[in-house]
């Protein structure tokens, strides 16, 4: 009498724990895919900043307003196609010269501009997959010299893209 009991309570058990995996697995499959996350996720630029010049020569004390866009690109992993997309927050850094592909690289020579006033708009802005944003960097040399600055772009999503703007100022 007392094994049937525990043979009963055993398939009890073992029917409410078929029905969790199940209930589970549906569950599971009916939520949409995550998006996955490339190499190097952040690490390198999505180079999707275009700006109209990257090069330019002012007067101290002249300003000058460049203008571009940030549109929103795709990256590829295992033939699968995935946008760009998030909040973004745009700042502009002064640095050395550089040609680093690669954030880790770039990103502990990036001080706040210096001796040139520098603002950007929008500051702050939602790109919608497959989306495109007019951006603006409004420069004012206040001395001589040159500037290497980066527009960078960093997303609620982890990816990051930058363009380098060099002022010349004499």
């Amino acid at each position: 009498m007392i094994a049937m009991e525990r043979v009963e309570a055993l398939l009890v058990v073992v029917g409410l724990l078929a029905l969790s995996v199940l209930g589970y697995a549906m569950t599971y499959n009916s939520q949409p895919r995550a998006q996955p996350i490339p190499p190097g996720f952040g690490n390198f630029n999505a180079k999707l900043i275009h700006l109209n010049a990257t090069s330019v020569h002012l007067s101290v004390g002249q300003s000058l307003t460049v203008k571009g866009e940030l549109v929103g690109g795709h990256y590829r992993i295992n033939g699968e196609e995935y946008p760009y997309y998030g909040r973004v927050s745009l700042i502009v850094y002064e640095g050395p010269a550089r040609d680093s592909p690669q954030w880790i690289t770039l990103e502990p020579h990036l001080t706040a501009p210096e001796g040139v006033a520098v603002s950007v708009l929008p500051e702050e802005f939602y790109l919608q997959p497959n989306g495109r944003e007019n951006i603006s960097v409004s420069i004012t040399p206040r001395r001589s010299g040159t500037f290497h600055l980066y527009v960078v772009a960093v997303s609620d999503q982890g990816w990051r893209a930058w363009v380098e703007l060099n002022v010349t100022a004499g």
